[in-house]
């Protein structure tokens, strides 16, 4: 056996171990958080639509923040946004029982039962599933934080503007403060280690170990150009980008174990099998975790590409900054393109459903995409005349 199958055949045993245990300890909520999940690393349980997409419902929304808000789905399926009341994902109502102030800096995050934390005028608050009050953090010095995100144990790690980290247990003792970082939540690995980025007049990668303690301080590797999230890959090794390259970092030390210049716009997401995925300008493109092109999709010149999430099986979604969103398959074939309401060009990056429906917020609309009724029909018809093609080849 080559060494080459050999070590692919001991990463993919490893990642099925981590996916097991991973998924244990998130529960069953499709979007619960920034990034997805504690790596931050932005690709869903879920399958989204591959064909003949439209508009379910659409509303009137504030323009999203540029402070890493994102959008939540639970698994009632109530969506959460910034600036604006949660509302039902199949309606796009308004949940009457869930009055809290979501504001513009941050989205919460959702707990496997249901509870919501979140920033609400200067202090974190921890509700129950139904509304009702849980607990309420200390007073901070700040009118507001950034999206919260949550470890695999439950751990809530909530980040005020004024760059300070607070973390809390479910229950609502603050556990420790340090030094926070820019507005992106940290990545969280399995042992509760943090992991993120500061900026300043120097840039900083820090990690804390689950008690708070400083692991490790490492300087930015360019004096130019804003970081990306921090993420975990699937090789237990953090990934961040500064401009157009990606560096990749031992996690117990914060040293540079490599880099390549690959990816435009920053990693946007990083599946489980390795797949590094970005989008910018008028590219779509996945790597391996060594930067070697698995496929690149390029969309027309007067096209930009803007946030983009990968679904279970690979396939891509992409919002662009003329008011679309598109699909590529997991081999980079483009599967369609949806026009979207014309009403400014700012995003998050879309989250997906249970039953593949598309939630995204465009400029001032929130809204949800679904398969045309016909394709539905079509898979319907289709499966009643193969019923009666078996029946009367029995008979």
């Amino acid at each position: 056996m080559s060494i080459t199958k050999l070590r692919g055949l001991i990463l993919a045993a490893w990642l099925a171990g981590l996916t097991t245990t991973s998924l244990a300890q998130l529960g069953s909520d499709p979007a619960p958080m920034y990034g997805l999940n504690p790596a931050n690393t932005n690709v869903s349980p879920c399958v989204g639509i591959s064909r003949n997409p439209r508009i379910l419902w659409q509303i009137s929304h504030e323009q999203p923040s540029i402070d890493c808000p994102a959008l939540v789905l639970d698994s009632r399926g109530v969506l959460y946004s910034p600036d604006h009341a949660p509302v039902w994902a199949a309606t796009g109502q308004s949940v009457s029982n869930l009055t809290m102030q979501f504001l513009h800096d941050g989205t919460p995050v959702i707990d496997r039962l249901g509870n919501i934390y979140h920033w609400e005028m200067g202090r974190f608050h921890a509700y129950r599933a139904d509304g009702t009050a849980m607990w309420t953090g200390g007073a901070t010095n700040c009118s507001d934080g950034t999206t919260p995100t949550m470890g695999f144990d439950g751990t809530i790690y909530a980040q005020d503007v004024g760059s300070v980290l607070h973390v809390y247990s479910p229950g609502g003792t603050e556990k420790w403060t340090a030094l926070g970082g820019w507005s992106a939540p940290a990545a969280i690995d399995t042992y509760g280690n943090v992991y993120l980025t500061r900026e300043g007049i120097t840039k900083h990668y820090i990690s804390y170990d689950s008690n708070g303690t400083l692991r490790w301080s490492a300087p930015g590797a360019q004096s130019g150009g804003g970081f990306g999230r921090t993420t975990l890959g699937p090789d237990g090794n953090l990934y961040s980008s500064e401009g157009n390259t990606v560096y990749v970092r031992d996690p117990a030390t914060g040293n540079i174990l490599r880099q390549h210049p690959t990816i435009y716009g920053g990693i946007q997401a990083i599946g489980a099998d390795g797949t590094i995925y970005a989008g910018s300008y008028h590219t779509v493109q996945a790597t391996d975790l060594y930067g070697a092109i698995k496929w690149k999709a390029t969309v027309s010149a007067d096209i930009y590409i803007q946030d983009l999430v990968v679904d279970a099986i690979g396939k891509v979604f992409c919002t662009t900054e003329e008011n679309q969103i598109m699909a590529f398959s997991n081999t980079g074939t483009q599967l369609w393109s949806l026009q979207l309401p014309a009403t400014g060009w700012q995003t998050l990056p879309p989250i997906i459903g249970p039953d593949g429906t598309i939630y995204l917020l465009n400029g001032g609309r929130l809204m949800a995409i679904v398969p045309e009724p016909a394709t539905l029909a079509i898979l319907a018809c289709g499966a009643v005349a193969m019923l009666r093609l078996r029946r009367r080849a029995r008979a």
